[in-house]
């Protein structure tokens, strides 16, 4: 071979040099490097295997937020139940040190806020939506709607109460044999009034009417006894009081006397709001309009009064309770509905201008405590009721008339006539002999008591006279009272007198005789 040939030969064109470029540097170095990529490859790609197969695995040990990759690229593992527990962080990166720090601090801000809100959210303080799921569905949270009627229901109904009437029924059966049980009736009151030692609070007569203990229940549930401080049977209306040492300061401060409003002020068409225990289940709140104003209707009494008239619903055990206006003032005592089939939305109360006069007198009464019976005064008295229906056939006020006086006894020895009929005792209202009954057991023997009379003069027309009574003792009352008193015991149940039916008939047209 030629020089030229060798030197060409010997300057690289080496078989291996030819086949792989391993003679080359050059080429030497790029292999090296397309290896290394192959190998870097290789590896992402069983570290991104092993990475996923580990976030799965931490996913399904741990729950769905273990594990958290952020649009960078970084990644979070939690270790623990809800993700409170140890946590790994493996940040990319931007190869910036201050920014990684302020991105870094960017986070951590973003979940302090996150924590914040739903921190307030949990504590209903943040009027944002809250999502709770319940059963796969899920249920909006919403801040309470705030409306005039939400507003007149906070401020009045710490000054309603409920009304529970303890009375003993009797009955007789065909035999003649007396039967007695317990009753209880429910209805409502407005706390009208708070002095030194007394709560007042007014309702319907019918609410209280034969009882024999009352309680009440206030805003909190708690409960007291009340005593009955006057009642106006032909208005329908009454007076309880609750002495302030059956009412705790907690209570005292639950509570609030109402304000009571002008009725003669109400438009037709007015919102108002009714109050009361209805049913007996406890407070409730009803909504309507004033339907009619100055409507007259039969009272619980039987005689014919003025009412407003509304479609809020008032119900059984909402007598008592108050009707609201928009400002929160009581502007009627709820009464009676109409309980028909074929009406719907006539309901009733007391106008507060025709109530609060009766009311103003009732409070001004003493507050009635029953006595015991042994100590109990007696009238001395043979009488008989003068029913409305009496009165008005007759010409005659309504009350208790005096057929006879006792020989011996307060009445006897008092201005009291035989002939005279008794319309008030002690400022209360009696229409029967019954009421004057239930009066007289608020009485102890030789208290005396004013006593109210209506007197026909030569003329027949009755004069309305006061009278004061020494209350006597039952032990003064004569052998023929005491067998009297014996045939009414025996007699209990008749003439509608519930333990007071007589068996004196002295020709009148209106019924029995009885002695007090």
């Amino acid at each position: 071979m030629s020089d030229e040939y060798n030197n060409q030969y010997n300057s690289g064109y080496d078989y291996r040099g030819s086949y792989d470029g391993a003679g080359d540097p050059e080429k030497k170095k790029k292999r090296g490097k397309g290896r290394t990529a192959l190998l870097v490859v290789i590896l992402a790609a069983v570290f991104g295997v092993l990475a996923g197969l580990g976030a799965f695995a931490i996913n399904r040990t741990f729950g769905k937020d273990a594990v958290k990759t952020f649009p960078d690229g970084s990644i979070e593992w939690s270790f623990g139940k809800d993700g409170s527990g140890f946590k790994f962080f493996s940040r990319k990166g931007s190869g910036d040190a201050a920014a990684d720090a302020e991105e870094e601090e960017k986070e951590q801000e973003e979940k302090a806020e996150s924590a914040e809100e739903k921190e307030a959210s949990d504590s209903g303080k943040s009027a944002a939506e809250t999502v709770e799921k319940a059963g796969g569905l899920e249920l909006v949270k919403t801040d309470p709607v705030e409306t005039s009627i939400t507003q007149v229901a906070e401020n009045v109904m710490p000054a309603i109460v409920s009304v529970y009437n303890l009375y003993t029924v009797t009955s007789q059966d065909w035999f003649g044999q007396t039967y007695s049980r317990d009753g209880k009736s429910t209805g409502s009151g407005i706390i009208i009034s708070l002095t030194d030692d007394e709560l007042l609070v007014a309702t319907n007569n019918h609410v209280v009417e034969g009882e024999d203990s009352l309680e009440v229940q206030f805003i909190d549930e708690e409960t007291a006894v009340a005593n009955i401080k006057g009642t106006d049977p032909d208005n329908d209306l009454a007076v309880i009081a609750v002495s302030l040492e059956e009412v705790s300061e907690d209570t005292l401060e639950a509570i609030r006397v109402a304000t009571l409003g002008d009725s003669d002020n109400l438009k037709i068409g007015e919102p108002v709001v009714a109050i009361g225990n209805a049913l007996g289940y406890g407070q409730s709140v009803t909504s309507g309009i004033i339907s009619a104003l100055n409507r007259e209707m039969r009272s619980e009494s039987g005689g014919t009064e003025i009412f407003i008239q509304t479609d809020a619903a008032i119900n059984p055990g909402n007598s008592g309770g108050a009707l609201v206006d928009l400002h929160g003032n009581v502007i009627g005592i709820n009464s009676s509905k109409i309980g028909s089939t074929e009406v719907e939305g006539m309901c009733y109360a007391i106008p507060t201008a025709r109530a609060v006069p009766i009311i103003n007198n009732l409070m001004a009464q003493s507050t009635k405590t029953k006595v015991l019976s042994e100590s109990q005064g007696y009238l001395g008295i043979r009488g008989v009721s003068v029913t409305s229906q009496v009165a008005n056939a007759y010409n005659m006020p309504q009350g208790v008339y005096v057929a006879e006086l006792i020989e011996g006894t307060g009445a006897a020895e008092s201005e009291m006539k035989k002939g005279d009929i008794i319309t008030h005792l002690d400022g209360a209202v009696i229409r029967s002999m019954e009421e004057l009954q239930k009066q007289l057991q608020y009485y102890e023997a030789g208290q005396e008591i004013p006593v109210t009379v209506r007197r026909a003069d030569k003329d027949g027309e009755y004069v309305e006279k006061e009278i004061t009574v020494t209350l006597s003792k039952k032990e003064n009352v004569s052998p023929e009272e005491d067998e009297s008193e014996s045939e009414r015991d025996n007699s209990r149940g008749q003439d509608n007198n519930e333990g007071r039916g007589g068996s004196y008939y002295y020709g009148f047209p209106f019924g029995g005789l009885f002695g007090f």
